[in-house]
């Protein structure tokens, strides 16, 4: 993570070790990034399956998270926005604001509008969806907790 950090224009500013959640989880996940394009796409689906056994399901709506908890979530929000948006937006989007705010930091409005600007859509929604609320969509969670179990159901019906 320090050394995918220091790509991102970390070293440009030691403040930027200091994010807020999401962007805290950047640098992780930039190194997850890293991680998978050596490793192929399994290496993708472990990790987050990983990240996600960290966060709770069912949790009540007003329950506050913890540190480990709100970390693990920021991590798999970067995929998600990938997911949502595709490798090539999300890569344009992130290069947009990390030009635009080379040497003075940026924030969460800095992600929302780079992404709205690439993407051409409402990102905030988005964001809220994700951080405002206690756990991961159950739509993300299913499509990444089930990946193992549908590539082995498909394994055993194709099997003589």
């Amino acid at each position: 993570p320090a050394l995918a950090a220091s790509w991102l224009g970390y070293g440009q500013n030691p403040g930027f070790y200091e994010q807020d959640p999401p962007l805290s989880a950047f640098p992780a996940f930039a190194a997850a990034v890293g991680d998978e394009a050596l490793n192929g796409a399994t290496g993708r689906i472990e990790t987050i399956r990983r990240a996600l056994a960290l966060v709770p399901q069912n949790v009540p709506s007003m329950a506050k998270e913890s540190d480990a908890v709100l970390y693990a979530k920021s991590f798999l929000f970067f995929y998600a926005l990938q997911d949502r948006y595709g490798q090539e937006t999300f890569r344009k989007a992130v290069r947009h604001m990390l030009d635009a705010r080379r040497n003075s930091g940026f924030n969460l409005d800095d992600l929302i509008a780079a992404f709205d600007e690439e993407a051409r859509g409402n990102t905030a929604a988005f964001v809220r969806l994700w951080m405002k609320h206690p756990g991961v969509p159950a739509d993300f969670r299913a499509k990444y907790e089930n990946t193992s179990a549908q590539k082995t159901t498909s394994l055993k019906e194709t099997a003589p």
